[in-house]
């Protein structure tokens, strides 16, 4: 008889828990915006076309695709209008000239040869806000406004607000509403407000990781910048018909300005060829199935059901209401005889075909009936019971958020994981590691204005400009 287990965590049912990789989000969320632009100011076969010109230099890290981007699509002239405004978003040893507009105003001050977020400080080198900094010619902070500090950098909110807009419609879309509930559970004692800050937050922290690693391992800046500028200036002519108000005015819907939406994107840039250095196919890191073996565990489990269950869109978890004291005791009483029956012998997959209710083990849902992962990916008391076990072995009762477990380990199954450590997501999720490894110990400091605003606040200016200006 195996290892007997008690807790009160999450589902052992494989629905695979949500493993947000941010760098994703920080790809998918320009996509959104650019594609956003161009499908309102253009239909038809041109928006397939812009929608096709629509990848991000460098592709870095977008879901399975990450690293596997393709060049700014599109060709046009570099400069985005007459003159030369120095832009010098990137804040890594010089002022890019791009042309963003008329004359030769500076926008962003630099520290040479400092990594950064990749966003500069509007307006020149930034200094701490002053107490109730406030934009007089709009609702909320002028976009360049400093919003928080991170490690001593100035966050200003035309750099903030695009990322978090972009939670905004990626939670909308995933919850199917345009009036999101910011108390909504996300799991982890963590609610949907607190999810959409701190993505936002991290998202910014991953940028300076980024830079950092690009600096550190001598990564060509004036190519990422020439990638972006050529991007953009595609953008321009074929979206916005060479309008760059038009552009700047749907990118202020989107939370942002052209100038920070440039540095953002060189950052993803660069964020692309920092992945590629580090994890690419001819990466310093060699990722090797073998080297893994040992964190993966292949195993069944018959589940009893405590709870009925239903699958939340947002969440991407089952909520749960349990069943009733007298159903709960009478599975209970069935764990216990189904237990006896193994301890005595019985075949176990005859006993799961008989009594599971976990349908992911189903033969029909999965013919091997049995699920390869890594602890991180069931819940705790469950991976612990696993990975404790002898191949062969049954553990006892093991009890989840969703019922009674009891689990059976099998031979590790090497093709699974090959397959899993040799897929792009995978290293995505090593780059991941390394970039939290970076940014855990970044200094978060507020601005006063950041500390007067809220979530609600923030929600109302974004639905204020997304939906007015569809209406």
């Amino acid at each position: 008889m195996g290892v007997q287990q008690k807790g009160n965590k999450q589902a052992p049912i494989k629905h695979k828990h949500r493993n947000v990789i941010i760098i994703a989000c920080m790809v998918v969320a320009v996509a959104l915006a650019m594609l956003f632009a161009v499908l309102f100011f253009i239909g038809g076969s041109s928006a397939e076309k812009a929608q096709a010109d629509n990848t991000i230099a460098g592709g870095a890290m977008a879901g399975d695709g990450a690293g596997e981007g393709t060049e700014p699509g599109g060709n046009g002239a570099v400069g985005l209008g007459n003159g030369t405004s120095s832009v010098g978003v990137d804040e890594s040893g010089g002022n890019g000239t791009v042309g963003l507009g008329d004359g030769t105003s500076p926008v962003g001050g630099a520290d040479p040869g400092n990594s950064s977020v990749g966003v500069a400080e509007p307006g020149g080198n930034a200094e701490a806000p002053s107490t109730g900094q406030q934009a007089t010619d709009r609702n909320g902070p002028a976009p360049e406004d400093t919003l928080f500090y991170i490690n001593g950098k100035p966050i200003p909110s035309s750099v903030f607000y695009y990322h978090l807009y972009n939670s905004f419609i990626q939670l909308e879309n995933m919850a199917m509403t345009n009036n999101l509930d910011f108390n909504t559970d996300m799991g982890e004692g963590m609610t949907l407000g607190q999810y959409a800050i701190s993505n936002s937050i991290d998202i910014v922290k991953f940028g300076m990781a980024m830079n950092a690693l690009a600096d550190e391992i001598g990564i060509d800046m004036a190519r990422a910048e020439a990638e972006v500028d050529m991007y953009l200036a595609s953008t321009l002519e074929e979206a916005f018909l060479g309008d760059e108000g038009l552009f700047r005015e749907q990118l202020a819907v989107m939370g942002t300005t052209l100038e920070s939406f440039r540095g953002i994107m060189i950052t993803q840039s660069l964020g692309g060829m920092v992945f590629d250095h580090y994890y690419g196919e001819t990466g310093a890191i060699t990722v090797s199935p073998p080297d893994y073996y040992s964190q993966f565990v292949t195993a069944t489990a018959i589940l009893l059901l405590t709870v009925n269950s239903e699958y939340n869109q947002l969440t991407g978890e089952m909520d749960q209401t349990p069943l009733s004291s007298e159903e709960a005791e009478q599975k209970h009483a069935l764990a216990e005889a189904i237990l006896k029956q193994l301890d005595e012998g019985a075949d176990f997959f005859e006993l799961l075909n008989e009594h599971g209710e976990d349908p992911g083990v189903m033969v029909e849902n999965n013919p091997g009936q049995r699920y390869t992962f890594q602890g991180s990916e069931m819940p705790f008391d469950f991976s612990i019971a696993a990975f404790s076990l002898e191949v062969g072995e049954h553990s006892g009762i093991v009890e989840t958020a969703y019922g009674l477990n009891i689990i059976y380990r099998l031979p590790l199954d090497t093709d699974a994981v090959d397959a899993t450590v040799e897929s792009q997501a995978f290293r995505n999720g090593l780059f991941n590691l390394m970039l939290d490894g970076l940014t855990r110990e970044y200094e978060f400091v507020p601005t006063t204005l950041y500390d007067n605003s809220s979530l609600d606040t923030w929600y109302r200016e974004y639905k204020d400009k997304n939906y007015q200006t569809f209406e």
